[in-house]
């Protein structure tokens, strides 16, 4: 395995584990009473266009959307890269299985929806995630993603700052950082994230592929997809990046 592709697995199976605390996250209250209606946001849908669909969550973390899926009526099927990521999502009585979003082992054109959240960008080779998992797709079914757009120099050096210490250090860096922007929100303009659990998952991954509208379009098309929307989102703040999805002719 790849160093940097390692050392990418390795942060998200150390924030799978460790770092279950989020806003975004089920072990929020308000997030996990109304996770079916964020979802229903992202995907600019409706319940009825999801209910008895067969989904796949790819790179499902510890669930969240999975969770919200099956509370929509969907039946589910969900991988991760990460062995702490499975056992959460297994938590909540979803299929699940340990695999690579680079050879995701599924049959072509069976699932009505394929959802992929801020995981494409982390592989190594956005193109090829993107293409394997587009194969997935039954006839007139759906692909969504969520992928980074280009992020700022303060993120990027905070990266720097961050990815060359150990994953404990990593965790207590940003927690101080946190609290001194709580007590001086002055320190918001330092620090970019408001949360441990959404910082680390930006900042700690070695691999972050940036990309942008054109990019994205442009790997839809070639997978054969039409009816491309960028998704304006209400839900969250990360409205700079991609939110896309597009219809399997």
């Amino acid at each position: 395995m790849d160093k940097d592709v390692k050392e990418t697995r390795q942060s998200f199976d150390y924030q799978w584990a460790n770092l279950k605390d989020s806003p975004w996250l089920l072990s929020s209250p308000e997030f996990k009473e109304k996770c079916e209606r964020i979802l229903l946001n992202e995907l600019a849908s409706t319940r009825e266009r999801i209910a008895n669909r067969l989904v796949l969550d790819v790179g499902c973390g510890n669930g969240r959307w999975s969770y919200a899926f099956m509370n929509l009526g969907a039946k589910v099927v969900a991988y991760d890269f990460t062995e702490s990521g499975c056992r959460e999502t297994k938590r909540l009585g979803v299929d699940v299985i340990l695999a690579d979003a680079l050879n995701p082992p599924f049959r072509p054109s069976v699932f009505d929806i394929v959802f992929s959240f801020g995981v494409m960008h982390h592989t190594g080779n956005l193109k090829r995630a993107f293409s394997e998992n587009a194969k997935l797709v039954a006839p007139r079914g759906l692909m969504h993603v969520y992928l980074y757009a280009k992020k700022s120099q303060r993120v990027k050096i905070w990266r720097l700052i961050v990815q060359s210490s150990p994953m404990e250090m990593r965790q207590a860096t940003l927690t101080v950082f946190l609290q001194v922007r709580k007590l001086l929100p002055v320190f918001s303009k330092l620090v970019p994230y408001s949360n441990l659990h959404e910082g680390f998952d930006a900042i700690s991954p070695k691999i972050n592929v940036e990309s942008d509208d054109t990019f994205v379009r442009g790997m839809f098309k070639e997978s054969g997809f039409e009816k491309i929307i960028r998704i304006k989102t209400t839900w969250c703040d990360w409205k700079v990046d991609i939110h896309m999805h597009g219809a399997r002719k």
